[in-house]
């Protein structure tokens, strides 16, 4: 990588590390991009180069804390449903947390804004989910006959359809509470049909 790739990969990094100490003191919708160019100290030129708008940079941050939780999941020594179970309790807790405006444009860029390796949320998410069920049906926690592809898009399809409720309604529900509902439900239908 040449001193000018180098040199705009740092400026990019400066800009998303400013948005993400704005974020998480006062929350990314609470801020401007007067303001997180000012705590970058670039100009909002600049800013424009990397990013079309804030909410791009919100995308940047949450596939980077999306990217380290499947690398936890990944490490994790528990059962694969475990794995699933933590995966989702955790993506739905960071999501509510962030609150409905910016999960609006997170389901807006699940199909649409890529991370840095070309990869949709959506994608990113089934990836993750296949691995586990994969390993469930290998290592005998789910029957051989089991179709992966049907337990996946089963999951996802729940998964994403209360997150979506949840935008919609302004965040009428806990979430998360939700979603834990969703986890303890799969157990006692997808994960009973053992080998």
């Amino acid at each position: 990588m040449g001193k000018r790739q180098e040199a705009a990969k740092l400026t990019r990094q400066n800009i998303v590390r400013a948005a993400e100490r704005l974020h998480e003191s006062r929350g990314l919708s609470n801020v401007s991009v007067d303001e997180i160019v000012a705590e970058a100290g670039v100009s909002k030129g600049t800013f424009y180069v990397y990013f079309k708008r804030k909410e791009d940079v919100a995308f940047d941050i949450a596939f980077r804390r999306f990217g380290d939780l499947k690398d936890s999941v990944e490490h994790l020594s528990g059962s694969a449903f475990d794995n699933i179970e933590t995966f989702l309790d955790v993506s739905s807790q960071y999501i509510q947390e962030q609150g409905v405006s910016i999960c609006k444009e997170w389901m807006k860029g699940a199909v649409s804004a890529a991370d840095s390796n070309g990869m949709l949320k959506l994608q990113f998410d089934e990836q993750v989910i296949r691995e586990q069920l994969e390993r469930a049906v290998q290592s005998g926690e789910l029957a051989p006959n089991m179709s992966v592809d049907f337990a996946c898009d089963s999951i996802l399809a729940e998964y994403y359809g209360y997150v979506t409720l949840w935008a919609m309604t302004e965040g009428s529900f806990d979430l998360h509470d939700r979603v834990k509902r969703l986890a303890h439900n799969l157990r006692n239908t997808v994960w009973k049909t053992k080998a």
